[in-house]
């Protein structure tokens, strides 16, 4: 919904410019919301990380939105509204922002090497199989007090973004399932075989 609001692909549908020139007063940056309209490899995983680490921003905007329009919102703005202050929502998507973190950006910056050999993938596959099931047997390698990327990244290097991993983390505390959400996240490991 973020994405078809924030950052339609016909600029005349969702909240555009207004999004834009709002976020550039108010937030002092420019800031699109990840592409989430097509079938990009991630997307998903990327825009609930931008909603998590800018959701005081998301929620500041839509009452800013409201007040200007001043008519009740339409039914996707209503159903934004509503999940980005339902708890059991905003939980998985913390769990899609970790996994992008800890699996899928390593993932693709792997196959996406020049050079790389898909016929030759069999054993990375095998590692991030391996490592999902780290994760599911021990979901405080992403949410401990201090996780660390390399044990908790398949690729044992930096966060994608590690400024967005923070703020994410940060609000970890408000989700009081996680633990369980991460644990029974192995239906990604049964989608990797």
């Amino acid at each position: 919904m973020a994405g078809a609001l924030f950052n339609h692909k016909d600029d005349k549908k969702g909240h555009h410019n207004t999004f834009h020139f709002w976020w550039r007063e108010n937030v002092g940056s420019e800031f699109t919301v990840p592409d989430t309209s097509n079938t990009c490899f991630g997307s998903y995983c990327d825009g609930a990380t931008a909603i998590l680490a800018h959701l005081s921003q998301f929620t500041a905007y839509l009452g800013y939105y409201q007040l200007q329009k001043s008519t009740k919102f339409n039914h996707m703005e209503q159903n934004f509204w509503n999940a980005i202050h339902d708890t059991p929502t905003l939980s998985e998507l913390a769990v899609l922002s970790l996994y992008a973190q800890s699996i899928s950006h390593p993932y693709m910056e792997k196959v996406c090497t020049p050079g790389q050999n898909a016929l030759e993938l069999g054993p990375y596959h095998a590692k991030v199989l391996d490592h999902i099931g780290e994760i599911i047997s021990n979901p405080h390698l992403l949410i401990g007090a201090t996780p660390s990327f390399t044990t908790a990244a398949l690729d044992g290097k930096s966060w994608k973004s590690p400024k967005m991993f923070e703020a994410v983390h940060e609000k970890l505390s408000t989700f009081p399932h996680i633990c369980g959400l991460l644990t029974a996240f192995k239906g990604a490991k049964e989608t990797w075989k």
